[in-house]
Formats: C-alpha cells, structure tokens, sequence
C-alpha cells in the first residue's frame, strides 16, 4: 500500500460557544518537520498537541493551524459607566481649555 505525505484537511468544532478550526496540510519531506499555529489560548497545550500528533505522523513537512473565534458576541457583561468620574473628567478637560 502506498502512502501519500501530500495532501489538505480541516475541520471545525463548536465547543462551549467557542468554535475551533483545524486545518492540516501536508507535502513530501524525508522526515517529519511538524509546525504548529497556536492562537495565545493555546500556547501552554502545544507540548500536549505535539505528543497526540507525531505518533500519527510518519514523516513529511506538516503544518497544522487551530484558529478560535468567540461565538458569545450577545452575551458580553454589561458595561457600568461611573457618572460622577465622567462628569468630574469632563469638567477638568472643559477648564483646561478655557
């Protein structure tokens, strides 16, 4: 059987109102050269992410990118503005250029 290092896949998963893209790509190389694109959240993961991934990999040049977008755009706290700092700020702004 022959196998190809050549090849493009990706994936998404909606998980706790986060969705993650996955995507993988993969071009013929004599040994494995893995390079991983981590967003910030998942920078502390990336020694746990390499050990799930070079067992499943043999070799190749592989580049793997997780992308993260925040789907709970509704559900941001609310903002309380503090009137009586606004209006202490807007009076000395207001004085400083008369």
């Amino acid at each position: 059987m022959i196998y190809s290092m050549t090849g493009y896949g990706s994936s998404q998963l909606l998980l706790e109102g986060v969705t993650y893209e996955v995507s993988i790509r993969s071009v013929n190389s004599k040994q494995l050269d893995l390079s991983l694109r981590l967003p910030s959240i998942l920078r502390d993961r990336e020694i746990e992410l390499r050990g799930i991934l070079i067992p499943a990999l043999f070799r190749g040049k592989v580049d793997v990118t997780i992308r993260t977008a925040d789907n709970s755009l509704g559900t941001s706290p609310q903002v309380q503005i503090n009137a009586p700092l606004l209006h202490a700020y807007y009076d000395q702004i207001h004085s400083a250029i008369e």
